[in-house]
C-alpha cells in the first residue's frame, strides 16, 4: 500500500436499477461506488395502453444524494420517465440516467 491522491464526491450516490434489466448494471456500478445504497424501481408496460405501470419502488430516504437510475434498455424512455417522476415525488432532486446505447 502507498499514499495516493483521490477526489471525494460532493454528494453521496444512490443506485436505482430499473428492474429487471437495470440489475445487470448494478454490480459493475457498485464497484465504482461501493458504499452507495441501492433503491429499486419495477414497472411493466400495460399491453392495452402501452404505458408503464409501476409495481414496486423502494428507496432510502432522500437527502442530498445523487440518484443514478440504471437502465440498459432505454428504448422509448417510458420506464425512465416513470422512474424519474416517482423518485422526484420521494424527494430526490439530482437524478441522472445511466444507460447503455
Amino acid at each position: 500500500m502507498c499514499e495516493t491522491l483521490a477526489r471525494k464526491l460532493k454528494h453521496d450516490v444512490v443506485l436505482a436499477p430499473i428492474m429487471r434489466a437495470g440489475l445487470a448494471m448494478e454490480e459493475s456500478i457498485h464497484t465504482l461506488f461501493p458504499m452507495a445504497p441501492t433503491a429499486h424501481y419495477g414497472c411493466f408496460r400495460d399491453e392495452e395502453t402501452l404505458e408503464p405501470r409501476q409495481y414496486f419502488c423502494k428507496s432510502p430516504k432522500a437527502e442530498s444524494q445523487v440518484l443514478l437510475i440504471l437502465d440498459p434498455m432505454l428504448a422509448t424512455g417510458g420506464s425512465m420517465v416513470s422512474a424519474i417522476k416517482e423518485f422526484k415525488s420521494r424527494g430526490y432532486n439530482d437524478i441522472r440516467a445511466l444507460t447503455i446505447i
